[in-house]
Formats: C-alpha cells, structure tokens, sequence
C-alpha cells in the first residue's frame, strides 16, 4: 500500500503542486481511521461496517491478531481485501508514471 501511494503521490505532486494539501488530508484521514490509535472493537457497530472500508486496518488488526493469541479481531477481517487493495493501487500507480513520463522528464 505505501509504495502504490508513494507512486501515486509522486505523479500528483509532480503534475499539480497543490495537490500536497489534499495528500496530507488523505493520509491523516487513512491514519486515524486505520485503527492504530484505537481498538476498533470498541466502536459500536453502524460506525465499525464504515470504518471497515479502510484496507489499513485490515491490515492492522490482522497483524494484531497475528502476534497476540489473545487479541479477538473484529468480525468481517479479510487480509485478502488488503491485498487485493494493494495489488490495485500498486498498479495504478505504475499506470500513472508509464502515462505520464513524458511530462514528469520535461518538468
């Protein structure tokens, strides 16, 4: 996921100079709601189906649950929608830097 990012936020940054304002609220935003600062089985439940759209903290909590036998996952963790997540933004990021080569050279 970070290096589907760094790809796509190198294009953007490279194209449009502002974009760096919208970049720092996206990744703060996935921060927050990837469920590193708080458990999200303490969220109550029309809150946790949303927050579940997050592929982060698929991650996290699966990397939680890996490493400590006692940790309980939330219900409807699937790793296999953080790599597909991941697949898809890793290539869409190469998508973007084959498209726009040509203009990233020239700049």
């Amino acid at each position: 996921m970070g290096i589907g990012y760094g790809l796509i936020s190198s294009v953007a940054t490279e194209l449009i100079p502002k974009i760096n304002i919208v970049l720092d609220f996206f990744g703060k935003f996935l921060y927050l709601t990837s469920g590193v600062i708080f458990p999200v089985a303490n969220l109550p439940e029309p809150y946790r189906s949303w927050i579940l759209i997050n592929p982060l903290l698929h991650g996290v909590e699966g990397a939680r649950g890996y490493f400590s036998p006692y940790y309980h996952p939330v219900p409807g963790l699937e790793l296999s929608y953080l790599y597909l997540c991941a697949i898809i933004i890793i290539f869409f990021g190469l998508a973007l830097h084959r498209r726009f080569e040509q203009a990233m050279k020239t700049k």
